[in-house]
């Protein structure tokens, strides 16, 4: 079987190869063929084990891309054994966090009030009002209604359109007539009023 011969190129690519002595038999033979050939070829393949053998006598440790994984996962193993004792310590953390919390509960419960449960965060408002804002009323309008009333919107609006109002800060009882009176005749702006006390 006669084989075409290699270009300069495909040699120049070979021959390290060649010298390192992973070459298939085929290419081997095909490359003995063309160093036959071309006598000028031995002068690429001299340079080539001198600088395979320049490489080897390099005072550099060889370090393989496994030595660094191996390296990393040692690392990562000694990060996984300090956990636990960071982990420990978040626990401990969360247990006096839950236990300050539930302190703070049980001590609101403790009052001699009649009041029942209320609110941590602060004083409950004195009344509230669920309402719904007409689709052309202009929402301007409905916030000067709010400031003027000293009402606030607690919550919404809803998927429905309703929102939750409460009077800002302690209301006496003409306070909450007064705002529920407004609301009521806020009929251009409102659709619906309706008070939760």
């Amino acid at each position: 079987m006669t084989s075409t011969p290699f270009d300069k190129a495909k040699i120049a690519e070979l021959v390290p190869f060649w010298v390192n002595g992973s070459l298939t038999d085929a290419e081997a033979e095909a490359l003995a063929r063309e160093f036959e050939r071309d006598p000028a070829l031995h002068a690429q393949v001299q340079a080539a084990r001198q600088l395979r053998e320049l490489m080897r006598a390099s005072a550099l440790p060889e370090r393989s891309p496994g030595d660094f994984g191996l390296a990393r996962l040692r690392r990562s193993v000694a990060e996984k054994a300090r956990a636990p004792a960071a982990l420990r310590q978040s626990a401990a953390a969360a247990a006096i966090a839950a236990a300050v919390t539930a302190g703070g509960f049980t001590l609101v419960g403790w009052g001699s009030s009649d009041e029942g449960y209320r609110q941590a965060a602060g004083p409950q408002p004195a009344a509230i009002f669920t309402v719904s804002v007409r689709d052309a009323a202009p929402h301007a309008a409905f916030a000067d209604l709010l400031l003027a009333n000293g009402l606030t919107i607690i919550d919404g609006p809803s998927a429905l359109g309703f929102y939750r109002l409460a009077l800002v800060g302690a209301a006496a009882d003409s306070d909450i007539d007064a705002a529920r009176s407004a609301l009521e005749h806020a009929s251009e702006l409102l659709e619906l009023v309706e008070t939760a006390e």
